[in-house]
């Protein structure tokens, strides 16, 4: 009996998450865990500020209780940070050029965002 309630305590006690979605790009990423972890890992990831001898650094931009709400969040991310980098060489480049790119890089992102399994 005590075995099994040790096992109980030590499941209780693990953070699992699961990485739903990463984007190289925009250095965003969709994190699932259970809703009782949340703030554990919030405050895990925050301590954290090197990967592999690279610097790094997490901000939590949205929380939520469900995947859609999360891609909706990030979809959103997404396109504002794209057209801001878009925008910034839009002073430098062909415009019709740079226009094309970025609906093209909104729509693949957007699409792999939307992609993920609920």
């Amino acid at each position: 009996m005590k075995f099994k309630a040790d096992l109980k305590n030590l499941k209780n006690q693990l953070m699992v998450f699961i990485v739903k979605y990463f984007s190289p790009v925009t250095k965003l990423g969709i994190l699932r865990v259970a809703r009782d972890h949340y703030r554990m890992l919030w405050s895990s990831l925050t301590m954290i500020s090197q990967i592999k001898s690279k610097r790094c650094r997490f901000s939590v931009l949205h929380i939520s209780g469900t995947i859609n709400k999360c891609q909706k969040a990030a979809i959103s991310f997404d396109r504002e940070l794209i057209l801001k980098h878009f925008k910034e060489e839009l002073r430098i480049k062909d415009s019709i050029l740079i226009e094309s790119n970025a609906k093209k890089t909104l729509e693949s992102s957007k699409r792999d965002i939307e992609s993920l399994e609920h």
